[in-house]
């Protein structure tokens, strides 16, 4: 199956919006270019999906560009009845303007930075190659300016008091949000956590020569001023300096990284330890104000098989929402959230677009909960 790319219908495709009071949240959903069909402004918001289409610095498996847009097509098909927020389709919740102009940076990127990886793949030294050489500060470059956008945008969004959940891409994109509200925190004085699902722990430092790999997000996350403590879950394939990291904080006494390697917590089901406890313990190594990072590799591959780097292992899907429910019961904040590494199928993967089902299920159970924590 090939996933049709294209982000505005025709003309004579095109359906008028729906007016706010003809909303029929268990009718058929009019395809507006909007997440979930809903009929809101931006202006008028408090949670604001926001699409990044990037993957310039994949090295395996290219295609979560597209994810946004992929995602947005299956949301058409969620049903809006949740057990955690009643007539949830009545929270305001709109879609930032899809980026094309960055969409089309991205392609061009792309195609230098793949032509940076096969070289390095063939031994080659950027040092010893100028033209190369180029190449790498081109992407360097490139990266950096779409992330300065992001991080402005979200600015703006996060001081005019709406919660971002940015929708990826590659797991660089989650750089801008994380980093606007550390400035927002960072300045009022105040500290907040991020929870990182993710079968990667991306702690490299400058993957490849790229400074924002998909990568090294965390290595930049643990650096932001405010920040309370980063929690990972899943990580199941990792580097040994990674590993060796990880290990340096464990051993600090105000050490704030934590992460809850996959064999780890399969040894501690297979012990005989309830998730639930495990979500317990893992709660308390978070402050009151919590990001949370999605990188739907985290989940066990059979939710994801198109994700641009999958992994065997994993956590269940329920098992995520559970641990989420339980930082919200204990009466800590969602302050903002992304959902990262979503790839439908293309014509260099023959999958599915299983999913980009799941990843529009995710992206409203994020809404949701976020939404609960806000009331």
């Amino acid at each position: 199956m090939f996933f049709s790319l294209a982000l505005h219908y025709e003309a004579d495709e095109y359906q008028p919006m729906s007016q706010k009071s003809d909303f029929d949240p268990s009718g058929l959903l009019v395809k507006n270019d909007r997440y979930f069909g809903l009929p809101y402004e931006l202006e008028e918001s408090e949670i604001v999906f926001f699409p990044v289409p990037w993957d310039v610095t994949t090295s395996y498996r290219a295609g979560t560009s597209h994810g946004p847009q992929s995602v947005l097509e299956a949301s058409y098909q969620v049903d809006f009845f949740n057990p955690d927020v009643d007539r949830m389709w009545e929270t305001k919740m709109a879609s930032f303007p899809f980026p094309e102009n960055w969409l089309e940076k991205n392609r061009a990127l792309r195609k230098a930075a793949r032509s940076y990886l096969d070289f390095l793949e063939e031994g080659g030294l950027p040092e010893e190659d100028p033209a190369q050489a180029r190449i790498l500060k081109q992407v360097n470059e490139g990266c950096v300016a779409l992330h300065e956008w992001v991080t402005g945008q979200c600015r703006e969004l996060i001081e005019s008091g709406k919660t971002v959940i940015l929708l990826g891409g590659d797991h660089s994109t989650s750089y801008g949000p994380i980093r606007a509200i550390s400035e927002k925190f960072s300045r009022e004085g105040k500290t907040f956590s991020v929870l990182h699902f993710d079968a990667h722990a991306d702690l490299r430092v400058e993957y490849e020569g790229f400074v924002h790999s998909h990568a090294s997000i965390m290595n930049h996350v643990k650096d932001f001023k405010g920040l309370h403590s980063l929690v990972q879950i899943g990580i199941r394939d990792c580097s040994p300096d990674e590993v060796a990291t990880i290990r340096e904080y464990e051993k600090k006494k105000s050490g704030f990284i934590h992460t809850y390697f996959d064999w780890d917590l399969k040894k501690k089901a297979y012990s005989g330890e309830s998730w639930d406890k495990t979500c317990q313990e893992i709660s308390a190594k978070l402050g009151d104000h919590v990001y949370i990072s999605w990188d739907i590799d985290g989940l066990d591959p059979r939710f994801c098989p198109s994700t641009g780097t999958p992994v065997p292992g994993g956590i269940e899907l329920d098992q995520a929402f559970h641990l989420i429910r339980t930082l919200v019961s204990q009466g800590k904040r969602l302050i903002g959230a992304d959902l990262v590494e979503v790839a439908p199928p293309s014509a260099d993967f023959d999958g599915s677009d299983w999913d980009s089902n799941v990843g529009a299920r995710v992206l409203f159970a994020l809404a949701t909960l976020i939404k609960k924590t806000r009331t």
